[in-house]
């Protein structure tokens, strides 16, 4: 039995083995998530001493990832089908980095995990204490995947001109806003400015560019029509704001206006009456001692930085901001009292997108972000524009984790399968790898891995319908069996399995699967036993007539028919001969039958084979042998006879 302890960073597993206390610990990576462990000894000598009986046990130490959580596997399937998407169209676009298809694919990936994460809070409504916790952490996991994901779409894909990115960190920051539910409180309140938190909130919205609501919240002051609040309200409602009309130039020419007159209006004391008004003009002013002080309401380095950027380097392009990144970082406490997540969004900040996949590969539990990221940047060229040399082989490396985790689990198998289509390098390989240890433990789910294969063109599909085929024999299920070796095209299986019908019918007197051996259709050409047993049950099915005969006739003349079933035969020609009193046997029809017949009484062929007889079948009689042959000699006659008329015409 393994327990497991995890923390935040490895996962702790306790082996109760003795063979592993005085020696060393060894292992190998299994299937998916897994790894095999086995003690093994420190030297040769111990080897030799302690010898195979204390050699220990293998033990196979599994592990989950968030992916298998309900939720979680929703993101999994809905996300596939975004990825797949994204495949069809890849080469019309490749290279083009702000292609709209291209950003509507990553708006659909962060969508998806909206949708997850909104699952995750209707969960946590409605399960006990520790499975609302579970589901609190992949909320938290969904929420800051999604928030990697934004700031990788605004600096790598959607790349819009002039100075919209400030709007568009400006969005990124507020999107993790925790002040909404707060503002509708003081909203509802007859006094919201008497509440401690007033001035705070207002400072937060200031800083984090949200200066609409900062002008809603400061209108429900009660000296909000009082001179120096009409202006404050007037230098808001003026703020420079970038977008993709808005050039650089044009953003500085207004910004340096802009904070002008508000340096001017609090020189000249017009927000005196208050002080927390001169706190907001100077915060609009971009004063760096200001924003020092209230950098602790920004709650995060990455919020301070787009405060930074907003009221003091407004014009600056993206990839200049990593050293401010840096000492925003830094002003946090740096990276050591940082979490995984810091460590991805300033490798963003840098552009190092290697950098980015590392961090999130060692941050998160499951390859799901590394792989659609990678994915998704690699069609847009940016992969290759960084590091152009093994851009391929990472994405493909990060798939093929992906594909991998999904692969082993018994519900998300499916999905992977579509993920290794699409990694021309080693995908099929994997698939090959993969499959062999699927369980097939239903005719559905078999069914399913062999359309797999046979979609693909795997040669893996004969193997495993040969193994089917005779499972089921084995469990008595002869048209299951049938089947799955007609699926195969194995001639040897088929005729094998066609003799247990044959068999089966002679000791029941019916044929078994009547609608499958029916409707075989060309399949009946995959091996004569298999032909003569479809054409046999032909027979059956024609009623007593010349048809019938010439059937009869020509089944025993092909000699498909395994010896044991050519006493069924002849029985089959007495019945047939005797309901019709119509029909007339030619002097070939005759001398076929004769030949059956010597052969059945004389108990061997014509090549001297026994013909053997199951004892569960009827021996055939002498009254048999007699009546057959006097049926026979009355054909005969009258064959004869008729071809005698003819010659003298």
């Amino acid at each position: 039995m393994h327990s497991f302890s995890e923390d935040e960073t490895s996962l702790r597993c306790r082996i109760r083995d003795h063979a592993f206390e005085n020696g060393r610990t060894g292992f190998a990576w299994g299937i998916g998530n897994s790894l095999m462990l086995f003690p093994q000894a420190s030297n040769a000598r111990q080897t030799k001493q302690q010898g195979q009986r204390n050699a220990g046990h293998l033990h196979d130490v599994c592990w989950s990832t968030s992916l298998y959580n309900r939720v979680m596997r929703q993101l999994v399937n809905e996300s596939s089908s975004v990825f797949l998407d994204l495949q069809n169209f890849a080469a019309e676009i490749k290279g083009e980095t702000a292609h709209p298809s291209l950003v509507t694919t990553s708006r659909s990936y962060r969508a998806t995990l909206n949708v997850c994460w909104n699952s995750c809070e209707d969960e946590m409504e409605s399960v006990d204490e520790d499975s609302r916790l579970d589901f609190y952490a992949k909320y938290e996991l969904l929420r800051n995947i999604e928030h990697i994901w934004h700031l990788c779409e605004i600096l790598f894909l959607d790349v819009q001109p002039g100075t919209a990115y400030l709007q568009q960190l400006q969005r990124w920051a507020q999107s993790r806003s925790l002040l909404e539910a707060r503002m509708e409180e003081l909203f509802r309140e007859d006094e919201p400015h008497l509440s401690p938190d007033y001035w705070d909130h207002v400072y937060m919205l200031v800083l984090q560019a949200s200066l609409d609501d900062v002008r809603r919240l400061l209108k429900r002051h009660p000296c909000s029509g009082r001179e120096d609040f009409v202006l404050l309200d007037e230098l808001l409602q003026a703020a420079p704001q970038g977008s993709a009309q808005v050039a650089s130039r044009e953003l500085h020419v207004w910004w340096q206006t802009w904070q002008a007159q508000c340096a001017r209006h609090l020189a000249d004391g017009d927000f005196s009456l208050l002080p927390e008004m001169e706190v907001v003009c100077k915060i609009l002013m971009g004063d760096k001692d200001t924003l020092k002080k209230l950098r602790e309401l920004c709650k995060t380095w990455y919020n301070y930085l787009v405060t930074l950027v907003t009221y003091t380097r407004p014009t600056d392009e993206p990839q200049m901001l990593a050293d401010l990144a840096e000492d925003c970082l830094t002003a946090f406490g740096g990276l050591e009292s940082t979490r995984g997540m810091d460590s991805i969004l300033l490798a963003a900040f840098r552009f190092d997108l290697p950098q980015v996949i590392q961090e999130a590969s060692l941050f998160l539990d499951n390859w799901w972000f590394s792989a659609h990221l990678s994915d998704l940047l690699f069609h847009a060229g940016q992969m290759e524009a960084s590091h152009a040399e093994y851009a391929s082989e990472l994405r493909e490396h990060l798939i093929l984790e992906y594909a991998a985790s999904l692969m082993t689990h018994h519900s998300l198998w499916q999905v992977g399968v579509g993920y290794l289509d699409h990694c021309p390098r080693r995908g099929r390989e994997y698939l090959e790898a993969f499959i062999e240890h699927i369980p097939l433990k239903t005719q559905a789910q078999a069914l399913k891995v062999v359309e797999i294969l046979e979609h693909r063109e795997m040669p893996a599909v004969k193997d495993i319908c040969q193994t089917l085929a005779v499972r089921m024999a084995k469990r008595g299920q002869l048209g299951i069996a049938l089947t799955w070796a007609m699926r195969c095209k194995n001639p040897v299986l088929t005729s094998r399995l066609a003799d247990q019908f044959l068999a089966e019918y002679s000791e029941r007197r019916e044929l078994p699967c009547l609608d499958m051996l029916e409707n075989m259709g060309e399949s009946m050409l995959f091996s004569d036993r298999l032909t003569f047993l479809a054409n046999y049950r032909e027979f059956q099915r024609k009623p007593p007539g010349q048809a019938a005969a010439r059937l009869l006739t020509d089944l025993i003349d092909s000699q498909l028919a395994p010896h044991f079933l050519w006493p069924r035969l002849l029985r089959d020609a007495i019945h047939t001969l005797s309901d019709s009193t119509e029909l007339l046997l030619d002097a070939n029809q005759v001398v076929q039958l004769l030949s059956c017949l010597e052969a059945v009484s004389a108990g061997s062929t014509a090549s001297g084979n026994p013909i053997e007889v199951p004892e569960s079948q009827q021996n055939w009689t002498k009254a048999e042998e007699k009546e057959l042959r006097r049926l026979l000699a009355h054909h005969l006659v009258n064959a004869t006879t008729k071809e005698t008329t003819m010659l003298s015409l």
